[in-house]
């Protein structure tokens, strides 16, 4: 493509027009040269930011689009957030079920089946140090709940 281009800032292929009646242009944005507000949009899109000093034509149509591109880039932003604090949310919420899930089946075994702690956790497989920290755990999760 460069080599067609050859320092032009744009080329149009098939007299402009597709079969279904749309054009393709291919912007160079390399080129620095033609008319200065042409310029300025090609070197805006190469990085999309008016920081860029070769944006030196800042004409409402660049500043309309800038104010897109900073609107869709902070819609994509939060979304990637409200994405990671979903997933984050989810994995403590799996957790926590699963370690509640865990003391309860301990503390019915006691109950129900009249064992100790450590044969209740031997027949559930786990050791009663990790019932315990599970144990720990919840009643954390309780206390920062209640505001304790």
């Amino acid at each position: 493509m460069r080599n067609i281009l050859r320092g032009a800032p744009c080329l149009q292929l098939n007299n402009g027009r597709e079969e279904d009646g749309t054009s393709k242009i291919f912007l160079n944005i390399a080129s620095k040269n033609g008319r200065p507000e042409l310029v300025s949009f090609l070197q805006y899109m190469k990085y999309t930011t008016l920081e860029n000093e070769d944006v030196t034509e800042k004409d409402d149509r660049i500043l309309n689009l800038d104010k897109i591109v900073r609107e869709v880039k902070q819609s994509e932003e939060w979304e990637a957030v409200k994405m990671n604090i979903f997933e984050i949310g989810m994995e403590r919420g799996i957790e926590q079920g699963s370690l509640k899930t865990m003391v309860k089946n301990v503390e019915l075994s006691i109950r129900n089946f009249h064992v100790s702690l450590e044969e209740a956790c031997e027949g559930l497989g786990i050791s009663v140090k990790e019932y315990e920290k599970a144990k720990q755990r919840i009643l954390q999760w309780e206390e920062r709940e209640n505001g304790e």
